[in-house]
C-alpha cells in the first residue's frame, strides 16, 4: 500500500513538532542538571564517583531536551512554509501562458 504524502499528511508531522517544540524542553520536570544525590559519606569514593555522573547526565540530558526542542521548532515551521510555498504554486495550474506571463517580471 502506496503512502500518501498529502497537505493533510505534512500538517499532522507539522503539529507534531510543534508539540515537541513545546514540551521537549521541559519533560525532565524539575532541575535535572543540579540534583543533589546522597551517596554515602564524602570519603566514600565510589558514591562521590556516582553523584558526579548523575549531574553530569542530568546537565547533558537537559541540554539534549533544549536542543531536540529547538530542532522540533525549526521543523515545524519549515514544514508550514512549504505547505503556503507549495500552496501558491499550485494555484498556477489553471493558468494560461498568457496569464503566467503577465505575472512574472519582464527581463528585458
Amino acid at each position: 500500500m502506496p503512502i500518501e504524502v498529502d497537505d493533510a499528511f505534512i500538517d499532522n508531522i507539522a503539529n507534531v513538532n510543534f508539540h515537541l517544540a513545546a514540551e521537549a524542553p521541559g519533560a525532565a520536570k524539575g532541575e535535572i542538571d543540579n540534583l543533589i544525590i546522597k551517596s554515602g559519606h564524602a570519603n566514600f569514593a565510589p558514591g562521590q564517583n556516582l553523584a558526579s555522573v548523575i549531574r553530569a547526565d542530568g546537565s547533558t540530558v537537559k541540554q539534549r531536551l533544549g536542543e531536540l526542542g529547538a530542532l522540533a521548532g525549526t521543523r515545524y515551521q519549515d514544514l508550514k512554509t512549504f505547505l503556503l510555498i507549495t500552496d501558491d504554486a499550485e494555484s498556477l495550474n489553471d493558468m494560461t501562458v498568457d496569464e503566467f506571463r503577465s505575472t512574472v517580471p519582464s527581463f528585458g
